[in-house]
């Protein structure tokens, strides 16, 4: 990670940074199923490190919804790494909480951007 050399673009680093991680301790302690959809630029998310990473996660039981392609964030990219559709998403997480419904019951479903920067 690259810090910027204002003080606000600073703070704003290590807000994104503090909630990322405030995101990875409150799966770390879920007791629930857990699903993640990943979002990057395609270098990235095509990149092996990246793709080792959804390996392992699938492994330990985290459901990987895939991303989309086409127009990514990147000005003028386009290729694989583009979040996957609102309706994608809700439907693999009713699908992990079929078997309670309580699970998603009055509950919101949060999405974290993380440290996409802008």
């Amino acid at each position: 990670m690259t810090f910027r050399d204002t003080p606000a673009e600073r703070i704003g680093e290590t807000a994104a940074l503090s909630k990322a991680l405030n995101v990875a301790t409150a799966a770390l302690a879920a007791a629930c199923p857990i699903a993640v959809a990943p979002a990057m630029n395609n270098r990235m998310y095509l990149n092996p490190a990246t793709q080792a990473n959804l390996r392992i996660l699938r492994e330990r039981g985290v459901t990987v919804i895939p991303p989309g392609t086409g127009e990514l964030a990147s000005h003028g990219e386009r290729g694989v790494g583009r979040l996957a559709e609102p309706e994608e998403i809700a439907d693999a997480v009713l699908f992990l909480a079929s078997d309670d419904a309580s699970l998603v019951t009055g509950v919101a479903m949060p999405v974290d951007a993380g440290l996409t920067a802008g």
